[in-house]
């Protein structure tokens, strides 16, 4: 296989093949700008074999725009004198350019598709530090309120960019409540946040993180979703490094960004071949 492993759709939409035939079945439609990776050679003209959202098919070649898959040049974690210091610990970050280019997609997909049924949900925190995380996890331990969270830092995966709490947001006010018809609107986040590859926490209602390993896995650097950003990279390798400088564990964990990865699926309209 040629070095270039890895394509973009170009289309609005590319079906994702049981064959390589425009008569074959649909496993999936990759929306625009799906990266998607080749998997194996195809001896169909027109046709690469490729794997998407966990899918593995056929699609055609016409619709997809070789990405270099060489060395990342991204600069590595940075030392000790550029670490950024860390914001305030009750400063809730909801720059979702911080996540995970596939968590992202998602929860932005899950936000419309929420809003368009009528669930008014926002996105309330995004990427979360570590240092935050602790000072949360003190809260009705060591500092006065009640228990919010049961994760330690980097034992949530909102210090890897992997996960977003949403909650309700209504005339200019979040709520949390869950009275009523309410009760229902929450159920409804879980559903449609699975329906993109998210989820949700049982007793953490807001959360929905990217369906994956456990945050042990990651601690060590492993278990990442294909692909990634600069901006992704950045906060979870400046965050570790700014931790592991304070004497904090883990170490910095080994990520390696790449090339983005795939969006979740679409309902198939029209999509070519």
């Amino acid at each position: 296989m040629a070095d270039t492993t890895t394509y973009r759709v170009t289309a609005t939409a590319l079906n994702l093949r049981a064959s390589p035939s425009s008569g074959a079945a649909i496993l999936a439609v990759m929306p625009s700008d799906s990266i998607v990776a080749a998997v194996a050679d195809c001896d169909t003209a027109g046709w690469l074999n490729v794997a998407y959202n966990g899918a593995q098919g056929f699609a055609s070649s016409q619709w997809l725009e070789p990405q270099s898959a060489g060395p990342s040049t991204a600069a590595s974690p940075p030392a000790p004198d550029d670490i950024v210091p860390a914001p305030p610990n009750g400063e809730r970050d909801q720059d979702l350019s911080k996540l995970h280019p596939l968590v992202r997609q998602a929860i932005t997909a899950t936000v419309a598709e929420l809003n368009q049924a009528g669930a008014p949900f926002q996105v309330f925190e995004a990427f979360r530090t570590p240092e935050r995380q602790a000072y949360l996890y003190a809260q009705g331990r060591t500092r006065p309120g009640g228990i919010v969270t049961n994760a330690q830092a980097w034992q949530s995966y909102h210090q890897y960019g992997l996960a977003a709490d949403l909650v309700l947001f209504r005339d200019g006010a979040w709520s949390w409540s869950t009275a009523g018809a309410d009760a229902a609107l929450w159920t409804q986040l879980h559903t449609v946040g699975e329906s993109h590859g998210l989820r949700p926490l049982s007793f953490e209602a807001p959360h929905l993180e990217f369906a994956g390993p456990d945050w042990r896995d990651l601690e060590q650097g492993n278990g990442f979703p294909p692909g990634g950003d600069d901006t992704w990279y950045d906060a979870v390798s400046g965050a570790a490094a700014r931790w592991t400088a304070a004497g904090g564990a883990p170490p910095t964990p080994p990520l390696t960004p790449g090339e983005r990865p795939p969006l979740p699926a679409v309902d198939p309209l029209a999509a070519p071949d």
